[in-house]
């Protein structure tokens, strides 16, 4: 679906449709497997394309594997949730599950599931609070560190794929690099390092 829209959205700048559909797919697949490679420079791209790439930087790879990301089956359970809530608001009395794969999710898969997106969510927004301190606009300290926590690579605006992280201060790359394990580890394994209880005997 992204490589449909994109392209649709990208028709009428390139000037051969081969090459076009080539740039996007691999594109689209370096983005979403969090590869981090660019055969094209996206950064360019209309506004429509950058959206969609950079909804799909928190997308991930499949559960299991060493990619980054939110996880794709995280999201779908979280949309399938989602859908469960807006029905119990239309149906108040009825049970709701929700099921994934053919299997009923738990309350304590969803729950967990839940847990970990606020998670994610509070950490990412914090990140982009740090980063905006030494970021010359919105668009390079979000997509600097959606790249980065979501392990894809290159972002966009100043750290587009044809640019580089080296604008950035210090600080500015410790917080990436600790953003960037972060993500990698999926976040639970580091934050556990921050509690007192931790370091205490």
């Amino acid at each position: 679906a992204a490589v449909v829209l994109i392209c649709l959205d990208l028709f009428r700048q390139y000037g051969s449709v081969p090459r076009m559909i080539r740039d996007v797919f691999f594109s689209v697949s370096s983005v979403i497997t969090t590869t981090g490679y660019s055969t094209a420079d996206f950064g360019s791209w209309p506004l429509l394309s950058q959206c969609i790439l950079l909804l799909l930087m928190f997308f991930g790879a499949c559960a299991g594997s060493t990619g980054g990301g939110l996880k794709i089956s995280r999201v779908a359970v979280l949309v399938k949730m989602a859908f469960a809530e807006i029905r119990g608001v239309k149906e108040p009395r009825q049970i709701l599950t929700v099921r994934f794969e053919g299997q009923t999710l738990g309350e304590d898969m969803t729950r967990s599931i839940g847990r970990y997106f606020f998670v994610y969510t509070a950490a990412f927004v914090g990140l982009v609070l740090l980063i905006s301190l030494d970021s010359p606009d919105f668009l390079t300290a979000f997509s600097a560190v959606a790249a980065t926590y979501n392990n894809i690579g290159p972002g966009l605006g100043m750290v587009g794929p044809t640019y580089n992280y080296s604008e950035f201060s210090a600080f500015s790359k410790a917080i990436l690099s600790v953003g960037m394990i972060a993500g990698r580890l999926e976040l639970y394994p580091v934050l556990v390092l921050f509690l007192p209880s931790t370091w205490r005997r």
